[in-house]
């Protein structure tokens, strides 16, 4: 009997436009691009580009789900909002594969709305043996709605202590689009060597709110942090008070 292994990823190897998905233990190696889906009220239709950098053909299903943050956490929902063509394809060896998608469902144009598309890897007959086990790719790609008009992000920060030197930095999306975060850094007054620093791949959501537990040096013994945080909208920073314990 088969058994198959599902990786999930949301992005390997990033360039500007693409994702390569390269590694050896997994059926298929792809080459997509963008590797983030936009459309608007205007632009109702976007394209997605896959390659099949391999030597072996390669079947995916295409799946829309819809996206949303609770308490912190993604929630993702099938959902048609969006029309996929073609839903399934097989790529050959060396070559590409246009995806289009549509807008199927209107909605509102004061808030960004996001999904997130999954291309499934579809288990094909192999020479392996029975008792094997196939490890099968599933990709997850952020698209988003645009609003017709952007709202500025407004951040809300907040600070509060965990145990021992843990602390946990949160911050609100007030605007009406989405906050990519990419790293987020604490410094001590006006020194330029951070206290901690932490490369990240999160999303925030309209009205959405994250937080991230960091681990200040022992050394540490002041009341205030700057906190720093890379966004797709720029760098957000804030002095923020350290609660006591």
């Amino acid at each position: 009997m088969k058994h198959y292994n599902y990786f999930y990823c949301q992005a390997i190897i990033l360039t500007f436009y693409s994702v390569f998905v390269v590694n050896p233990l997994w059926s298929a190696s792809l080459k997509i691009s963008p590797m983030s889906l936009q459309l608007s009220a205007k632009d109702k239709i976007s394209s997605l580009k896959v390659t099949n950098v391999s030597d072996e053909p390669v079947v995916l299903q295409m799946e829309l789900k819809d996206w949303q943050q609770e308490n912190g956490e993604d929630i993702n929902t099938l959902t048609r909002d969006i029309i996929i063509s073609p839903p399934i394809a097989k790529i050959g060896p060396q070559e590409r594969q246009i995806f289009r998608l549509t807008v199927r469902k209107k909605h509102s144009s004061d808030e960004e709305k996001a999904y997130r598309v999954f291309l499934n890897e579809v288990p094909q007959p192999t020479t392996m043996q029975k008792s094997s086990i196939q490890t099968l790719l599933s990709i997850s790609l952020p698209l988003f709605i645009k609003p017709n008009q952007l709202v500025s992000s407004n951040p809300i920060w907040s600070i509060s202590r965990g145990e021992k030197n843990i602390i946990q930095v949160s911050l609100e999306n007030k605007g009406n689009e989405h906050l990519k975060i990419t790293k987020i850094r604490l410094q001590e007054g006006n020194k330029t060597k951070p206290l901690v620093e932490k490369e990240a791949l999160d999303y925030i959501l309209p009205l959405k709110k994250k937080g991230w537990n960091l681990a200040l040096p022992t050394s540490f013994k002041g009341k205030e942090v700057l906190v720093c945080i890379e966004t797709s909208q720029g760098e957000l920073s804030e002095k923020l008070q350290l609660p006591s314990f």
